[in-house]
């Protein structure tokens, strides 16, 4: 059977597809799927072997209102030309998130049906993409309650009869090396560089390597903010130099941002920082989740807040940080 999976909205999204694709690898090694991605995300898919072909769209419409104008509009003109140009016929089609931007793109393709989650009212994660229906979509539906979005990969994969996706194990782990990831697109999700320095002298004091990665154009930024001294190593390279690196560490600590996807994608355990959500919607398998105060009368603003200073992420202390990394015990995936 020829089947396509769609994936063009953020990073996280990519590499969390990714890891969908990974471990249908390594207990399916017949199934072949064609992905349909952003041309920045090929990397995460070229070496799985499942992944039969890569087809690259723009995906304007995926952000609205920051590309709208004469550039969205040649751009969607140009992926709709793209997909009416492919004349393969897929039996299937898989979009995870429930999106229906994703959807009204699938429609577009010879595709006999699509598959995807569909989450009852009342559940968090709606607040989260733009839920609705398109046509020829069979859905999986994931109760109220089940907001932690690889659970829910977990239930779609059962459907298609591919069984349970992953699962995982507590493991002792020998930690000599620490990956730090302080960035995260939204101000909302960020922890003060002074804690972050506090909590690296820590560490440092302890014995540890420690490893601070940032996107280039972050560099000036994390050389600005970081005390450096020895044993401190800064990574801010291209996507395929920070996957190469952080393969190297033994724990990554970041906030709620694709680094932790990233981690999970190679099987390193994290620990991630929220704050204005739950942080159980996005946690990844090898993932602890420190959660930061939920007294705040608009939490979960999901990173738009009201009228709040972001107290929820800022209540994390640099202890609640140190004592998790101490702990000796780590999920990892079997």
């Amino acid at each position: 059977m020829k089947a396509v999976i769609i994936c063009g909205r953020a990073f996280g999204d990519a590499i969390m597809t990714a890891f969908f694709l990974k471990e249908l690898e390594r207990k399916h090694h017949r199934i072949k799927f064609d992905i349909i991605t952003k041309k920045e995300y090929k990397y995460f898919f070229e070496n799985i072997s499942i992944v039969e072909s890569i087809c690259f769209l723009s995906f304007p419409y995926m952000n609205v209102r920051k590309n709208f104008g004469m550039r969205f509009l040649k751009g969607s003109i140009k992926d709709y030309l793209e997909i009416r140009r492919n004349k393969i016929h897929y039996d299937y089609a898989v979009e995870f998130l429930g999106d229906i931007r994703e959807r009204k793109i699938l429609t577009l393709l010879n595709i006999d049906k699509i598959y995807s989650i569909e989450r009852k009212d009342g559940n968090q994660f709606n607040h989260l993409i733009h839920k609705g229906l398109s046509k020829n979509v069979t859905c999986v539906e994931i109760d109220k309650g089940m907001v932690n979005f690889y659970e829910q990969m977990n239930v779609l994969s059962k459907m298609l009869s591919f069984g349970i996706l992953y699962s995982t194990k507590i493991e002792f782990i020998t930690v000599k090396k620490i990956g730090i990831h302080p960035f995260a697109s939204q101000f909302t999700k960020a922890w003060s560089f002074d804690k972050w320095n506090k909590l690296i002298s820590l560490l440092l004091n302890d014995g540890y390597k420690i490893v601070v990665f940032c996107a280039q154009a972050e560099k000036d930024i994390a050389i600005d903010k970081i005390i450096f001294r020895n044993n401190i190593e800064l990574i801010c390279g291209n996507l395929k130099e920070f996957l190469n690196e952080l393969s190297k560490v033994d724990l990554l600590v970041g906030l709620e941002s694709f680094s932790i996807h990233a981690a999970s994608f190679l099987n390193i355990p994290s620990i991630s920082l929220v704050g204005a959500q739950n942080g159980n919607l996005w946690k990844s398998p090898t993932t602890e989740i420190i959660q930061g105060d939920t007294s705040c009368s608009y939490w979960p603003c999901y990173n738009k807040p009201k009228k709040c200073k972001c107290e929820c992420i800022n209540s994390i202390s640099v202890d609640d940080v140190y004592k998790t990394i101490k702990m000796s015990k780590r999920h990892v995936l079997v």
